[in-house]
C-alpha cells in the first residue's frame, strides 16, 4: 500500500524500515514529516490566540485518489524505487504528526537530496494557511474537490465574510429518509422560518397583517396551517421533481447522443 489516509498515528521508523526491508539496491531513504504548529490565528497581534487543536476532514476515496496522483507525478520526475505516503485526519493538537512521506532512491546524489528538499518545501508551502476563514474554506475545497471548489467564491454579505457556492441540479440533496421524525420536524421548522422571514421582510405592515389573518382562517384542527397552503406546497414539490427528472432525462440523452 503506497497511500494511507487514517486517523491513527504512525511510526516513522517502522515505515522507513518497511520500505527498505529486504532490498539491497536502495541507495538512500528520505523522509518528510509534517507536524501541527501552534501558530497564532490572527498573526502576531497581542490579542491573537495560539492554535490549541485542529480537526482535519476528508472525502474517502477522493483523497486517496488525489494523493496517488501526486505519487505518480513524483515517480515520473525522479527515479524512485518506492514511496509511502500517510496523511491523518481527525482531531490533532500541536506536535502531532499530520503527514509522513518516505521515499527510497537507487542512488545517492546531490540532485536527489535537493529534490527531496524541494518536495518537502513545496508541501510545507501548500500547507500554509490563508489568514481569512473564507479563503481557508476555498483552498480546502479546491484541493479536496476541484470541481466543487471551482464553483465557490469568497464574498461579503451585510459586512460579514461568507462563502458562496453555485448549486447544480446534480448536487447532493438532503436525504430525509435518514432523519428521525423529530429531526425532520426541527429541520422543516427551521427552513420554514428562514423562508417565512425572507418573505415577511418584503411585505409592508398591512400586507403582513392580511397574511396572518389568512393563515389563521379556515385552519384545520389537525394541521398547523391552512389546507390551501399544504396543497400549494405539494404542488410545488411535484413540479420541482418533474422538472428535475426532465433535466436528468435530457442530460442523459445529450451524453449518449440520442
Amino acid at each position: 500500500m503506497r497511500v494511507s489516509v487514517q486517523e491513527a498515528d504512525f511510526d516513522v521508523g517502522a515505515e522507513t524500515q518497511a520500505l527498505s526491508a529486504g532490498r539491497s539496491d536502495v541507495g538512500a531513504v528520505a523522509t518528510f514529516v509534517g507536524l501541527v504548529r501552534a501558530d497564532k490565528l490572527d498573526g502576531d497581534s497581542a490579542a491573537a490566540q495560539a492554535v490549541s487543536a485542529m480537526t482535519l476532514e476528508h472525502y474517502p476515496g477522493m483523497t486517496e485518489k488525489s494523493l496517488e496522483a501526486i505519487v505518480a507525478e513524483a515517480e515520473g520526475r525522479w527515479s524512485l524505487l518506492g514511496v509511502r505516503v500517510i496523511h491523518r485526519f481527525g482531531r490533532l493538537v500541536p506536535g502531532d504528526r499530520i503527514v509522513g512521506i518516505v521515499r527510497r532512491d537507487q542512488e545517492v546524489h546531490v540532485s536527489s537530496v535537493t529534490s527531496n528538499y524541494q518536495l518537502a518545501r513545496a508541501h510545507a508551502l501548500a500547507l500554509e494557511r490563508p489568514r481569512a476563514q473564507t479563503q481557508r474554506v476555498l483552498e480546502g475545497a479546491r484541493h479536496v474537490s476541484p470541481m466543487l471548489g471551482s464553483r465557490m467564491c469568497a464574498a461579503r454579505l451585510d459586512g460579514r465574510p461568507v462563502v458562496m457556492r453555485e448549486l447544480m441540479p446534480q448536487d447532493l440533496k438532503l436525504d430525509a429518509e435518514r432523519l428521525s421524525e423529530a429531526d425532520a420536524i426541527d429541520a422543516a421548522r427551521y427552513l420554514a422560518r428562514v423562508v417565512g422571514h425572507a418573505h415577511a421582510i418584503q411585505m409592508d405592515d398591512a400586507t403582513q397583517r392580511a397574511w396572518r389573518n389568512e393563515l389563521r382562517s379556515r385552519r384545520p384542527k389537525t394541521v398547523d396551517a391552512p389546507s390551501w397552503l399544504w396543497r400549494s406546497i405539494i404542488e410545488l414539490m411535484a413540479a420541482h421533481e418533474q422538472a428535475y427528472l426532465e433535466h436528468c432525462r435530457r442530460h442523459v440523452l445529450r451524453r449518449t447522443g440520442r
